[in-house]
Formats: C-alpha cells, structure tokens, sequence
C-alpha cells in the first residue's frame, strides 16, 4: 500500500522493462517513512554526547561511593584524636557524628540518581546506535541485487541483522560501561589502598593476574564457541528460547564443551 501511493518515476518504458529491480530499489530507498531514524555516521555528535555525559555520571557515582567509607574513617580518625588528646566531649562527638553521618547520608541519596543517568546515557545511545544501524543495513539490503539473496542463505543473513548487530549494541553498551567502571575503580581505589597500608594492598592485588588470565582464557572458549554456533554448528543442548551466547554459556556449566588454555579448540561432546 505505501508502494502505491508514491509518485510516478520519470524514467523511460524501456528502462521500466529493462531495469524493474532498480527502479523498485529507487522508489524504496526515496521514500520518507517518517520514523525518524538517522543513519550513524549522520548522528555521531549524538552519540559521542551520550557517552561523554554518561561517563561523567559514572565516574561521578564511584567518587560519590568510594567517598562513604572515607567519611567514616575520616570522622572515627578525629573521635579518636579527640579521646587521645582528652577534648573530647558529649557536644562535640555529638556534632561530629551529626557531621559524618550527613555527608554519608547525602552521598547514598546521590549514588542512585547519578549512576541511573549513567546508565540510561550509555546504554540508551548504544540502543539508539542499533537502531540506525539495522536503518543503514536495511537501506543497503534494498539496493542489493537479487542474485546476493541467491548466493547468501537467509539465515545467515539474518543472523547478521539481529546476533551481530546485538554483539555491536552489548560492546557499545554494557560492556563499555563495565569495563570503564572497572578501570575507573581501580583507578580511585589502588592508591588510596596503597596509601593505607603498602603491604596488605600488595597482597590483596597479588591473585589478579590469574584472575586476569583465567578470564581470558574462558572469553577466548567462548568466543570460538559461539563462532562456531553461528557459523552453523549444532547446539549440545537444548535451545530453548535461548540466544546463542546463553547455548554457549549452558554448554560449558553442563560440561559439554571444555576451557582450555586458550590456543586450542577444547574438548567438544558428541
């Protein structure tokens, strides 16, 4: 119906009966659907604003939580230097709880708004880049000529417009959020550890590179495994609505398929 209301193109009856295909591809790609999607490379002011703005609410709600514990200690450390040097009395430790307990209440009640807005900025400009994206693969689809859809199977090509693209939104989206949450972390946290007490932190930071390397080496399983799913190897369990990661992931708990270090391709059931 939307194809029947365009208007008449000018081109010749014998381009019409020569070139049907191009002339279907032409009225598509010309037609204002009114949805408003914007292709990414158009919006990527947009998304770049997104992410900044997000990142600074995310960095601002560690500050914010790692600033809970340093007002206790900060306030214990003077109640305590308060009873050493004999000032301490009922007025003053009053006010002084009164003080500490305030900026750590302030500091809870603005960890939950702060770290929303982070969220909702990165993962809604992620959304939003998935969005334009699958408009620009779609766009492109339509001016692809017939013989690729005879050449390419469907569900390959399918699988391009939904488990890729959503592989795309997770690292735009999640996983960009973590792993800036992480480094930002352990960017504010280490030196305030390493400044209370060099020792212990050192022994609290020796077990992450095995813990480094054991993620790696399982991240690397996985994504062999779940190429080779999409490439079209048989599942080892039952789908069961699940996406393919999910499959990969149950495959592992189930013990179907092995880690191992990483260079090779595992032990696989069946």
């Amino acid at each position: 119906s939307a194809l029947a209301k365009l208007p008449p193109l000018p081109l010749s009856d014998a381009f019409l009966e020569t070139h049907p295909w191009d002339v279907h591809v032409h009225s598509l790609r010309h037609h204002d659907h009114g949805h408003g999607v914007s292709q990414p490379r158009n919006n990527q002011l947009g998304y770049m604003l997104g992410y900044l703005v997000g990142g600074l609410c995310l960095v601002a709600a560690l500050w914010l939580k790692l600033s809970i514990p340093r007002y206790f200690w900060q306030s214990l450390d003077q109640l305590l230097g308060l009873e050493r040097d004999g000032a301490a009395d009922l007025e003053g430790t009053a006010a002084l709880i009164a003080t500490a307990a305030g900026q750590i209440l302030l500091a809870a009640l603005l960890i939950a708004p702060v770290r929303t807005a982070s969220r909702i900025l990165i993962l809604g400009t992620s959304r939003r880049f998935s969005r334009d994206l699958l408009a620009q693969v779609f766009e492109h689809m339509l001016a692809l000529a017939p013989s690729f859809y005879g050449r390419n199977p469907t569900g390959q090509i399918m699988s391009r417009c939904t488990n890729d693209r959503q592989f795309v939104q997770s690292l735009g989206g999640p996983v960009l959020m973590y792993m800036a949450e992480t480094l930002t972390l352990y960017v504010l946290t280490i030196p305030l550890m390493l400044a209370a007490d060099l020792r212990l932190s050192l022994i609290a930071l020796a077990p992450y590179p095995l813990f480094l390397w054991l993620a790696r080496t399982i991240a690397g399983r996985i994504q062999r495994r779940l190429g080779e799913i999409i490439d079209g190897a048989r599942p080892l369990v039952e789908r069961n609505g699940m996406s393919d990661l999910e499959v990969v992931i149950e495959e592992i708990m189930q013990d179907k398929i092995t880690i191992d270090d990483g260079t090779g391709d595992g032990n696989t059931d069946g």
